[in-house]
């Protein structure tokens, strides 16, 4: 997978190249998930820095953070979230005991559980929440998706 290749250059052709397949949300929530998980990369307490996909894929910063801003653009390009509906927060998984960035459709969360997202329902029932992250501290991803959206 992505974390296994050794050139930047090559990770963002693949990644291009793997949406351009238009593969299914499924698919997509396995093929983030098959990238191994490293530790903490960036500051996800402080949204503004934020590494774009771009910068993920470019430095490899795969951590489950990382992965969550990849998996969030993957799926927006894709079309299958909104991303107008969608919320940040800050989440310990009570699984696995990781805290990192997990994002909110209005119908499930993502970035909980390997392979699935998680319908509102069962919440509570894998994280706890630290920090919900307030809208107007997310200009950076709203960017970052619509500058390379087109």
């Amino acid at each position: 997978m992505l974390d296994k290749v050794a050139s930047p250059q090559q990770r963002i052709s693949i990644w291009r190249d793997y949406k351009n397949g238009r593969p299914t949300i499924k698919n997509v929530l396995q093929y983030i998930d098959s990238i191994e998980a490293i530790d903490r990369t960036f500051d996800y307490y402080t949204p503004s820095t934020w590494p774009t996909p771009w910068e993920i894929l470019d430095q490899s910063m795969f951590c489950v953070s990382g992965k969550a801003i990849l998996l969030y653009h993957t799926l927006a390009q894709l079309e299958y979230i909104d991303t107008r509906n969608v919320r940040w927060i800050v989440a310990e998984n009570k699984e696995i005991y990781q805290e990192g960035l997990v994002f909110f459709d209005g119908l499930c969360y993502y970035n909980i559980l390997p392979n699935t997202s998680v319908n509102i329902e069962n919440f509570d029932n894998y994280i706890t929440v630290r920090e919900i992250i307030r809208q107007e501290r997310l200009t950076k991803i709203h960017e970052s998706y619509k500058e390379r959206r087109h």
